[in-house]
């Protein structure tokens, strides 16, 4: 989890600014362009990849990968009714959600599929 919320920030942080300095060249601009106004699909992206994945902590494996989904972006939205915490909400959804397809992308060819790793007190326990 400290993965992929580590990844995520970085994504997060780091896209823009690599946007922004492309344009210190012609031939970069162009491309300068294209992510700037690529980044509100990549975090998007990132958003619904967060909500399946805080998703996975309420409902667990055997069930429906849209059940999960759908768990996880109904509690972002009841958060982003509050006016100070939607924003917070989408920020941390966005940077999970991109940490998580980084640590999926990263993984061993055979084992694509995400784990939500179970909280450190179910590990003492033997659960």
């Amino acid at each position: 989890m400290g993965a992929a919320i580590g990844f995520g920030l970085l994504w997060f942080v780091l896209l823009p600014i690599v946007a922004v300095l492309l344009f210190v060249t012609i031939v970069g601009i162009p491309l300068g362009l294209f992510l700037l106004f690529a980044l509100g699909l990549v975090y998007s992206i990132g958003y619904v990849a967060g909500g399946l994945a805080l998703g996975r902590l309420v409902v667990k494996e055997p069930t429906s990968r849209y059940l999960a989904f759908l768990a996880g972006w109904g509690a972002l939205r009841v958060i982003a009714l509050v006016p100070l915490l939607g924003g917070i909400a989408w920020l941390v959804g966005t940077v999970l959600g991109l940490g998580t397809l980084w640590v999926a992308a990263r993984a061993p060819s055979g084992d694509r599929t995400v784990r939500v790793p179970e909280s450190p007190s179910a590990e003492r326990e033997g659960v």
